[in-house]
């Protein structure tokens, strides 16, 4: 309540204003107001891995899932309204907005979410430009998502605190769609050995090799590939 603003006197419960007020006098203390705004940047330090799942009573597609861990977000307030970071601090290590030791006109770090996705997916068969067969994957949705405070104000120190609310929410959504915007589509160079030869009723499939279990998905196949018949010209 007292971050929002509205007058704490207005509630019932005199713990309840007690803190409202509070809330409101460490954040005026602190430049901040309901309307400081947020800036967000978001850090994928490791390569999303692709689970494929092909089901059999789809042959025209190849599923697969993709799950992207420890997708960073950090959030900091714009304290000094210009829309951008303080070109003179590093984002990832700015200070915590409720410090007393530093600069309260500068942009402060609020907290650091972190991410761990499952994004569902499908390969399908596409046609380049000059007429050569493409592997298009295509993100679908959001599959099964969990936050949690990594780090920042609302770190506990013992343990990730579920945000399940965030989790859940429209950035999720957001990034689901950056996604699919550089998402990469194959494209089967030379299996027309130099057209040479062509290739008719291609389609889509999975590969697995028996000999390999990968240990995070016992059931998938290991390779996407092209088939088709050869033609020849």
């Amino acid at each position: 309540h007292g971050a929002k603003g509205i007058d704490c006197s207005t509630l019932a419960n005199p713990g309840q204003e007690f803190f409202c007020d509070l809330t409101k006098f460490d954040l005026a203390n602190a430049n901040i107001s309901k309307d400081t705004g947020l800036l967000f940047c978001a850090n994928q330090p490791f390569a999303p891995r692709t689970l494929i799942k092909d089901l059999a009573p789809t042959p025209e597609v190849v599923e697969a899932e993709l799950k992207a861990n420890d997708l960073k977000v950090t959030i900091a307030l714009d304290r000094n309204g210009d829309d951008q970071f303080d070109p003179d601090q590093d984002f990832g290590f700015a200070p915590g907005c409720l410090g007393l030791d530093f600069d309260k006109t500068k942009d402060c770090k609020w907290s650091d979410a972190c991410f761990d996705l499952k994004l569902a997916s499908e390969f399908t068969l596409g046609m380049s430009t000059p007429g050569s067969s493409q592997i298009v994957r295509t993100v679908t949705g959001v599959s099964d998502s969990m936050g949690f405070e990594c780090a920042g104000l609302f770190d506990l120190g013992s343990g990730p605190a579920l945000l399940t609310e965030a989790g859940a929410s429209g950035p999720v959504s957001t990034i689901q769609e950056n996604i699919q915007e550089i998402v990469r589509i194959f494209e089967a160079l030379g299996l027309d050995l130099g057209s040479l030869v062509g290739l008719a009723n291609p389609a889509v499939l999975a590969i697995d090799v028996p000999s390999y279990a990968d240990p995070d998905c016992l059931d998938c196949a290991e390779y996407v590939g092209i088939t088709g018949d050869i033609v020849i010209p």
